[in-house]
């Protein structure tokens, strides 16, 4: 335990040190002495033309100095300063997955009133499956913090989506959409189109599933968008297109039962191919 708080303490210092860098308040030089390996030859643009030995060096053993200074020196961070430095680590680390270190590290924040962090910790608690949780915080977020927070209405919509509640989760995507369009920005999320085909397509609204899918499978070429393109062209009655797509999204994913299930069909209602269904 001992041992982790000391790691802890130090990585935590390497952290302030890098931010203090990107931010010019202290030097990029640290503390250096290189000595050259035996059998090594000297790099001879790297050693100083007058350096001269001390008295207390070896005047046959070479070596260059590399110009020496403290770290920290006197600049040390604000309390303002290191709430950043925790909550850019977390949104990394939530961006990577790391949820159980983005939740540790936002703990380390003393100002948790600001709606990045608030943003940052129900982010966290949704990859750690905490969904109701998430959504409840996501949800005061956008409708009583910030009403154009778009990013808290999809993840919304995505802990809705998770928790199978379909209307609940389309409407939190429409919303975001809407919201969107008005700011004249546009939907960075993947997931959100994809998603609102899928709710769609359960939904058994054929035509309207088939113009966002078809959009998703153009724009992100997942095999969930091609063959949910394929079930809504099989529904529309459009075999071959269904055929096609269906065949696509088999190439990406060789796993899905669901797209061998969705092929036997097609085959079966387009000329009776049993054989080929089989």
């Amino acid at each position: 335990m001992q041992q982790d708080t000391a790691l802890a303490s130090k990585m935590k210092a390497l952290a302030f040190i890098d931010f203090m860098r990107s931010k010019k308040l202290i030097s990029e030089a640290g503390t250096s002495k290189m000595r050259e390996p035996k059998g090594v030859m000297p790099d001879e643009g790297s050693k100083p033309s007058s350096a001269a030995p001390t008295p207390e060096q070896d005047p046959n053993e070479k070596t260059f100095d590399v110009v020496s200074m403290p770290a920290f020196g006197n600049v040390r961070l604000s309390m303002e300063e290191q709430n950043e430095v925790y909550i850019q680590l977390a949104e990394f680390l939530s961006e990577k997955s790391f949820c159980m270190l983005a939740q540790k590290c936002l703990d380390y924040v003393t100002d948790k009133s600001s709606i990045r962090v608030r943003f940052a910790n129900g982010r966290s608690l949704m990859q750690l499956q905490k969904v109701n949780e998430a959504a409840q915080h996501l949800h005061h977020l956008f409708t009583e913090v910030d009403t154009e927070l778009t990013d808290a209405m999809i993840l919304y919509g995505h802990c809705k989506f998770i928790s199978n509640k379909r209307e609940e989760a389309l409407e939190a995507y429409y919303k975001a959409i809407r919201v969107l369009n008005l700011q004249g920005k546009q939907v960075s999320d993947p997931l959100v189109h994809q998603r609102i085909g899928a709710i769609l397509i359960k939904q058994r609204k054929w035509q309207d599933a088939k113009v966002i899918v078809d959009m998703c499978a153009n724009n992100y070429e997942t095999a969930f968008s091609y063959m949910n393109l394929g079930v809504a062209c099989l529904y529309l009655g459009d075999f071959e297109d269904a055929e096609k797509v269906l065949k696509k999204a088999n190439i990406l994913d060789t796993q899905n039962a669901n797209v061998w299930g969705y092929l036997s069909l097609v085959m079966l209602r387009s000329g009776n191919r049993v054989f080929n269904a089989f």
